[in-house]
């Protein structure tokens, strides 16, 4: 009788990978010891990633809210030429984990609702990188746009009980104090109270930008939070209190385009979850802030009822960037400068598959001299991808809407459906709207969040669903 080896530890494979990884990866950073000792954190993560699922989704969501500044300033060799940076590192680890997870039949792709439309999205970006200006930057944006899906397949498919749904929203709820407190610090200590676009206060993001961004998603799930707990007095009024010092860290991000998704995301929640009474109280508050601060409403807006259309359409960038009128409107002057160049570069070169997924930045550094990002997702999506991709990502979203929809509908009576549903369908119908200014997706956070919250709603449809409480299908 022949007797052949077998390791009969499930685990103990994963253990050997695991180290071999941290032992390569290791030895390879030597060098630097800085390299070495965040790699080595990374080698954890994947280790931790390969034995808990659990520990996986809950660091996850963590990073969430300081990955765009986690690493960011390390780059791959300590080199100031770097190919990537420790954010890239992390984002082969998540993919690295996925792919782990799939080869072992713990994640099937298409087992989760949004896989298909995304596929062919994706397939869009991999045929830009045929026509690519720099093959480079749209490798990064490939891996960047599979990252935070690989994190939505996590969520959908490795939660398996309410238990660790209610968790991992509890957790997504509650880091939300981390920033929030921060940018109150920021406020007092740093701004002094100031008001001012150089002092934008931003949390443990980026930028003010991103910040202000953020808030705007995470206040209507703080605000479903208050509206919807009927116990609890204790977690009720802390609630109100962190919406409203969150309203107050929005508004010192002095960023015009997540005040209004802000606003559009609270409307749509209030309809939708028929509590009209709330609108009236969200009303009163915006007057006050308008009557308070009217001097820096009207210096911040009033100039755009002044100035005639042919400055934003003109070609000409004023280089008195000092005059307040001037910069009051050469906010959505020079996006319309951009917007019509890389409109432009793309139909005259390549309108069928763009130039490129992620190479707009170095295009307006290089040819329009002005580093600035195209403030528009539809337009950056063209730029990168063509009208073919364009088509595609608007499928994409679309459906992502459509689903989140289906899942409103089929979760009646459910306090998840308050909580977590309606709250990330109002955010995904603003986010629509804010696309057309602002590049919202170009915020690793930003953009990781987005994917969590979906996947977190359509885990508890599934719940449901499988339990007789849904009346609708997909």
């Amino acid at each position: 009788m022949i007797y052949k080896y077998q390791i009969r530890d499930p685990y103990l494979w994963k253990i050997l990978i695991a180290i071999s990884i941290s032992v390569f990866i290791s030895l390879l950073f030597t060098i630097d010891y800085k390299s070495t000792i965040v790699l080595l954190v990374l080698s954890l993560f994947v280790v931790f990633s390969l034995f808990n699922k659990k520990i996986l989704l809950y660091i996850l969501v963590i990073l969430s809210i300081f990955v765009e500044v986690t690493f960011q300033q390390i780059p791959f060799f300590a080199s100031e030429n770097a190919i990537v940076n420790f954010n890239g590192i992390i984002n082969i680890c998540i993919i690295f984990v996925t792919i782990f997870y799939i080869l072992t039949r713990k994640i099937d792709l298409f087992k989760s609702y949004i896989t298909k439309p995304f596929i062919f999205y994706l397939s869009a970006v991999l045929l830009s990188l045929i026509v690519s200006i720099n093959k480079l930057l749209t490798i990064k944006s490939f891996v960047r746009i599979i990252t935070a899906y690989c994190i939505y397949l996590i969520i959908t498919q490795l939660i398996d009980n309410k238990e660790d749904m209610d968790k991992l929203f509890k957790i997504f709820i509650f880091l939300c104090f981390i920033p929030v407190i921060i940018g109150i610090y920021q406020i007092g200590i740093e701004n002094k109270f100031n008001i001012s676009r150089e002092l934008r206060i931003h949390g443990t993001f980026k930028n003010g930008q991103s910040y202000s961004q953020y808030l705007a998603i995470i206040l209507p799930f703080i605000f479903a939070q208050w509206t919807s707990i009927k116990s609890f007095v204790e977690k009720k009024i802390g609630f109100i209190i962190i919406f409203f010092i969150g309203i107050i860290n929005l508004f010192f991000t002095v960023t015009r385009i997540s005040w209004g998704a802000f606003i559009l995301s609270i409307i749509i929640y209030i309809i939708l979850s028929r509590k009209i009474k709330y609108l009236i109280i969200i009303s009163i508050l915006l007057i006050f802030l308008v009557i308070v601060f009217s001097p820096f409403f009207i210096e911040f807006f009033g100039a755009f009822f002044t100035t005639p259309v042919s400055v934003y359409m003109s070609n000409y960038l004023s280089k008195d960037m000092h005059t307040s009128s001037y910069q009051s409107v050469s906010s959505l002057h020079i996006r319309v400068y951009v917007w019509k160049h890389m409109v432009d570069e793309v139909l005259n070169n390549s309108p069928l598959l763009g130039l490129g997924s992620g190479t707009w930045y170095g295009y307006t550094s290089t040819k329009l001299n002005i580093p600035i990002a195209s403030h528009d997702d539809y337009i950056q999506v063209l730029f990168g991808t063509g009208f073919l991709g364009l088509f595609l990502y608007l499928v994409f979203r679309f459906k992502q809407i459509g689903l989140l929809l289906k899942f409103h509908k089929a979760t009646k009576g459910c306090l998840e459906k308050e909580t977590v549903i309606l709250p990330t369908l109002a955010v995904y119908i603003s986010l629509m709207f804010v696309s057309i200014t602002e590049c919202w997706q170009g915020y690793d956070g930003i953009y990781w969040i987005s994917w969590i919250i979906l996947g977190i709603s359509e885990v508890y449809y599934k719940y449901y669903m499988l339990r007789g409480h849904s009346n609708a299908k997909i």
